[in-house]
């Protein structure tokens, strides 16, 4: 097994700032988990991914604004009950109930699930995608993808695979 080069910097930073899972990719790639990249395009520059981003999200914003709604948990109020007991000439009771669970208001954006869907249709069109890239297989050769640290993206195919350690990311091709 030969590794030619350790680490890609763009591809690092563009799965660890938009990795849905919380393991890191050393944790995954240790589990065999497949590595997610949100917003990738084979030649794109980091740069070219960020701006696309945030230019998605302008857009977005713009053609579906926020609507705060405001809503409120079921409520329950438990029955009250008073039990009464005799001891000689006296009477004690005790009433328990009437307490009240739930009913907690709370805010919430109506159209953030419409915005996050005229992000991901503006990304697209702009040539991004979501990627799942697999784990190499710990004991198989592999090729390294030959991409310097701060230029582009590199091409992606069927063979390509991932390996993770403590010194960061390297993507591969299988031999």
């Amino acid at each position: 097994m030969e590794l030619k080069a350790k680490y890609l910097a763009p591809l690092a930073w563009l799965v660890l700032t938009s990795c849905a899972s919380q393991m890191t990719p050393q944790q995954l790639y240790m589990s065999g988990k497949p590595l997610p990249f949100r917003n990738y395009k084979t030649g794109a520059t980091l740069m070219q991914r960020q701006d696309a981003t945030t230019d998605c999200q302008i857009e977005a914003a713009r053609r579906v604004p926020q609507s705060i709604q405001i809503g409120t948990t079921p409520s329950y109020t438990t029955p009250i009950q008073t039990s009464c007991n005799r001891i000689g000439t006296q009477v004690f009771c005790n009433t328990t109930g009437g307490d009240t669970i739930g009913g907690n208001t709370y805010s919430y954006d109506a159209n953030s699930g419409l915005r996050q869907s005229a992000y991901r249709q503006c990304i697209a069109h702009k040539g991004f995608l979501d990627l799942s890239i697999p784990a190499c297989p710990k004991d198989q050769d592999v090729t390294i993808l030959a991409t310097p640290a701060s230029t582009r993206l590199p091409k992606l195919g069927a063979s390509s695979c991932y390996r993770a350690d403590e010194t960061g990311i390297t993507l591969a091709n299988l031999k």
